[in-house]
């Protein structure tokens, strides 16, 4: 799925960026044996800065790891959002739209009756609302061709640990297993787990971790250390995760 791809490039940037961090780190001492100063032109000053000063990883990967989270975050709107494009594709009517994806026509006008209610629209949910409001007509019992607006749904993502993740996907009528996505390639290898049971638990921990993590450092910074070692999992865990969440939805894109 696109979203999958577009969050997926997004993460392979971050990995990026911490090699050049650590490059740049394990540099900035050696770099007066191997600069002629005399061809920097105007880059002198500014290379002097560098050199000067001392590097602190530990800031860039703090915030690294709350830039993955927000991605995440903006990775399940994308994944409703075309999930609930693929549906309009189906030209599903509403009694089969009820019965293949329980429920999802009513949390749908749930999430549009909050919008549209909304006094003020928040700048970062960027709904059209000419289009919800035909998509809500179009959810009418009887109704032939069922349209759902996917990205209405981002009024009910805020905190995002492993509890609200669930029940996210619930909402378009289908199932999320801690203990399916514990038997996920690569899921057991990532958290260093063995069996289903321990494995299930370890990724609802790892999930209520990061989201924890992403919410004090986004709001505090403070001490919370977040080495190398443990940005590289939360990446390994987030891909994992964004595999198994696409094909969850894939059913919607059939």
């Amino acid at each position: 799925m696109a979203s999958k791809d577009t969050y997926l490039a997004y993460l392979d940037e971050i990995i990026q960026v911490v090699d050049f961090v650590d490059a740049g780190a394990l540099l900035r001492p050696q770099l007066n044996k191997f600069l002629i100063w005399e061809g920097l032109g105007n880059l002198r000053e500014t290379v002097q800065r560098f050199m000067n000063s001392q590097p602190i990883v530990d800031r860039v990967y703090q915030s690294l790891l709350v830039s993955c989270h927000a991605g995440f975050e903006q990775f399940i709107i994308d994944l409703a959002e075309e999930s609930c494009i693929g549906i309009g594709k189906m030209k599903l009517s509403s009694q089969v739209v009820e019965e293949r994806f329980p429920g999802l026509i009513d949390r749908f006008r749930h999430a549009a009756g909050s919008i549209l209610s909304s006094k003020k629209s928040r700048a970062y949910w960027r709904i059209d609302k000419e289009r919800l409001v035909s998509d809500l007509g179009s959810t009418s019992v009887g109704s032939s061709q069922v349209n759902v607006l996917g990205r209405s749904f981002i009024v009910s993502v805020g905190s995002v640990d492993s509890g609200a993740l669930v029940a996210f996907v619930q909402q378009f009528g289908l199932s999320f297993s801690w203990d399916n996505f514990a038997k996920h390639d690569g899921v057991s290898k990532v958290l260093k787990s063995s069996g289903v049971r321990e494995t299930s638990k370890l990724a609802q921990t790892m999930m209520d971790e990061l989201n924890e993590r992403r919410n004090l450092l986004a709001h505090s910074q403070g001490a919370l250390v977040v080495g190398r070692e443990y940005l590289n999992s939360a990446v390994s865990f987030y891909k994992c995760l964004s595999d198994y969440l696409s094909q969850v939805f894939s059913v919607c894109v059939r």
